[in-house]
């Protein structure tokens, strides 16, 4: 793009702005700008770059102000793609841990290489141990881990309280994802990653599984909120 810029200057005479324009637009387009805040800078910096070509002003500087910002959107893009090429390691890494005791429907305490963890079930939100079905929940995911004697755990990082947040996985089933078909807990709806588990929870409810046996089953966040 600055190649043509300087072409165009040493060719054609100072006024033919229109194309100046066009060349650059067309460089802008093979560089795949076009879609981004690139896009938006690059329309004033034609303008402001045509005002100074028409006073007689080098190119020199413009130029380097370019190359400047060119290097620093791709610097930018490039450390974007690390931190996603990271992120998916991290999620898509399992370890394998013995669960040592259910604390309730949607938290166990577990253990991962000689260290204690206490894990909170991803994505879903089970009725609190107070609340009604809460001890049925609890039961509900203890059943489940006793079924599956080999678990591995999926790390989604930790939350606010310093809890382990992720799923657990028995070969490939998603014992978070149980507990919806089950009836057992409900989708979180602030935290929900993959929205087509609504279907778990819609299944459940019109078979009248688990919590959906009630008539008025309340949200965990709602009970906590009022209690």
């Amino acid at each position: 793009m600055i190649g043509a810029l300087a072409l165009a200057q040493s060719m054609y005479p100072i006024g033919s702005a229109v194309f100046i324009v066009k060349t650059f637009i067309a460089g802008a387009a093979k560089a795949k700008l076009a879609r981004n805040e690139v896009k938006i800078k690059s329309v004033f910096f034609i303008f402001d770059l045509l005002k100074k070509i028409k006073n007689g002003q080098s190119l020199s500087t413009k130029i380097k102000k370019v190359k400047r910002q060119l290097f620093e959107y791709f610097v930018n893009k490039f450390l974007i793609f690390l931190s996603i090429f990271f992120s998916t390691l991290l999620l898509s890494s399992e370890e394998e841990i013995k669960i040592l005791r259910v604390i309730d429907g949607d938290t166990v305490l577990a253990e991962s290489q000689g260290t204690q963890i206490k894990i909170r079930l991803s994505e879903i939100d089970a009725p609190e141990m107070d609340q009604p079905f809460g001890i049925n929940s609890k039961k509900c995911l203890s059943e489940l881990i006793r079924e599956n004697s080999i678990l591995k755990f999926k790390s989604d990082g930790e939350d606010g309280y310093g809890r382990s947040l992720g799923w657990l996985m028995a070969d490939e089933i998603n014992l978070n994802y149980e507990m919806l078909k089950q009836g057992c807990a409900w989708v979180y709806d602030r935290y929900v990653i993959d929205k087509t588990i609504y279907s778990f929870q819609n299944g459940a409810r019109l078979k009248n599984l688990g919590l959906w046996n009630s008539q008025s089953p309340m949200p965990p966040w709602v009970w906590r909120r009022n209690n």
